[in-house]
C-alpha cells in the first residue's frame, strides 16, 4: 500500500493487488495513469470509471470493453477528450449519430473512426468539412 501511495504506477509491479480496490484507488489518487494496470473487475466498476472520466476523459481508454459501450460514460468522455476517446468507443456506439456528431464537431478527423453508415451521413460529413477540408477524403464513397 505504501509503495502505491508514493508512486501510483508501482501498481503494475504488484499483480496480486490489482483486484484490491482500496490499493488501486490509492494508486490512482497518486497517479491516475495507474488505472491502466487495474484488474478487469475494477475497470468494469461503472461508478469508478464515470468518476475518473469526469476528472480526465482520456481515462476512458482503460475502461472495460463493456463500459466502452455505456452511452452515458461514452458521452461524458467524448465531451471531455473526443480526440483520444472516440477510437476506443464500442463499434455499436461508433454508429450512434449523436455521439459521432459531438466527436466530429470537436475533431473533424475522428470521422475516420466512425462507422460506414456515419461516414455516409451527408450532414455529419459536412460538419467534418467545416472543421477541416482534408477530412473529405475520409468520407465513404
Amino acid at each position: 500500500m505504501e509503495a502505491v501511495k508514493q508512486n501510483g504506477l508501482a501498481l503494475q509491479h504488484v499483480c496480486h493487488y490489482l483486484r484490491d480496490k482500496e490499493i488501486v484507488l490509492a494508486a490512482i489518487k497518486q497517479n491516475m495513469s495507474a488505472f491502466e494496470f487495474a484488474s478487469i473487475e475494477i475497470k468494469n466498476d461503472r461508478e469508478l470509471v464515470m468518476e475518473l472520466v469526469k476528472k480526465c476523459g482520456w481515462m476512458f481508454e482503460y475502461a472495460s470493453k463493456q463500459l466502452r459501450g455505456d452511452r452515458e460514460i461514452v458521452t461524458e468522455a467524448i465531451n471531455r477528450h473526443a480526440d483520444i476517446v472516440y477510437k476506443h468507443v464500442s463499434k455499436e456506439l461508433r454508429n450512434d449519430r449523436q455521439l459521432a456528431m459531438i466527436a466530429i464537431k470537436n475533431h473533424a478527423c475522428l470521422l475516420a473512426y466512425a462507422s460506414e453508415e456515419i461516414r455516409n451521413d451527408k450532414e455529419i460529413v459536412m460538419e467534418a468539412i467545416k472543421g477541416k477540408r482534408e477530412t473529405l477524403k475520409m468520407a465513404s464513397n
